[in-house]
């Protein structure tokens, strides 16, 4: 092989190696690839046009070179241990003696039957609470009194104002608007309003206007409502009693 011509071109082949420079990302150009492929190309026919050396033959009779393996050492005698004797097994003990089955418990006796309960019957309903009474007050003044004929003022009827005439109360307690019992108990009762409740029911268990109209002129007597300011206020409640007798 001439060895000139493949230093040469390895020299060529190095040389524009380090001219390209592509570790440093440059680009190849065409020119530049071609020209590397041909010195390749020409290195490649110098080493195929050589021919290659016959291969040495060796002789039958030439020993053999690999070094021989030395014999290794016996192996020492192993002792083996002396036999371990099991401890004996235990003995079991016998089996415990079954005890005898409890005696059965006696049947409990069997209670008779219980009698039915009584028919429940309510109580009777407590009797209702007693009317409250109202105690009249002492008799009223003569008639000759300036005092009594105000109040017998009071008493005069004159007649209903409604066009459809004088309606009937059933029930003073609660015939009374909350309004009404607000003023009467104000005006008529000096803001006692247990008063004013005890006296309605007095009056809407009196039987008549003419068995009410004491009560209302003991009342009129003490709260005076002969007052200019509670007179017409006056004249509105004792109208209520006489329409609940009407």
């Amino acid at each position: 092989m001439p060895q000139s011509s493949a230093d040469r071109l390895l020299s060529r082949i190095t040389a524009l190696h380090k001219s390209l420079q592509l570790d440093e990302g440059g680009q190849l150009s065409a020119m530049e690839r071609d020209l590397m492929l041909g010195y390749l190309r020409e290195l490649y026919e110098i080493y195929a046009e050589t021919t290659p050396a016959p291969p040495p033959a060796f002789s039958r009779s030439t020993p053999s070179l690999s070094p021989v393996a030395p014999t290794p050492p016996p192996a020492p005698p192993v002792t083996p241990p002396p036999p371990v004797t099991p401890p004996p097994a235990p003995v079991a003990p016998p089996p415990p003696t079954p005890a005898a089955p409890p005696a059965p418990e006696p049947a409990p006796p069997v209670a008779p039957p219980a009698p039915e309960p009584a028919p429940f019957v309510a109580p009777p309903p407590p009797p209702p609470p007693p009317m409250p009474t109202y105690t009249a007050p002492p008799a009223p003044e003569p008639e000759h009194s300036t005092a009594s004929r105000e109040i017998n003022a009071l008493f005069l009827d004159e007649g209903s104002a409604s066009p459809f005439g004088r309606q009937a109360l059933p029930d003073l307690t609660r015939g009374l608007t909350i309004n009404n019992r607000v003023l009467f108990a104000r005006d008529l009762f000096n803001q006692d309003t247990d008063l004013l409740n005890t006296t309605l029911r007095t009056l809407n268990s009196s039987g008549s206007f003419a068995a009410a109209r004491p009560v209302l002129e003991s009342l009129a007597r003490r709260f005076d409502w002969v007052d200019e300011s509670k007179r017409e206020t006056a004249g509105e409640f004792i109208e209520l009693v006489r329409r609940r007798y009407a």
